[in-house]
């Protein structure tokens, strides 16, 4: 694997727009792949991009079963 496709944590939070600790999070929660290199955390390109697509086709799922981003409880839009 090139080198270039070694991520960082700092590097994977920056593509997803998260905190680092939720890329920490994702991965303890198996929903990330990750591997060691000595004691430092890296992450493959491949397995960011597959992670942004499963994570958009969970979305779309969501929105096919009636879910929408923002609803609250009773499913209504506030107002602005």
């Amino acid at each position: 694997m090139p080198e270039s496709d070694a991520l960082t944590a700092d590097e994977v939070a920056q593509l997803l727009r998260v905190s680092r600790n939720t890329v920490y999070n994702l991965v303890k929660r198996d929903e990330l792949a990750s591997y060691y290199v000595g004691r430092k955390m890296r992450f493959s390109r491949a397995d960011v991009e597959n992670y942004i697509a499963r994570s958009a086709v969970s979305a779309k799922a969501a929105g096919a079963k009636g879910f929408t981003a923002g609803a609250g409880a009773s499913g209504a839009h506030a107002s602005v």
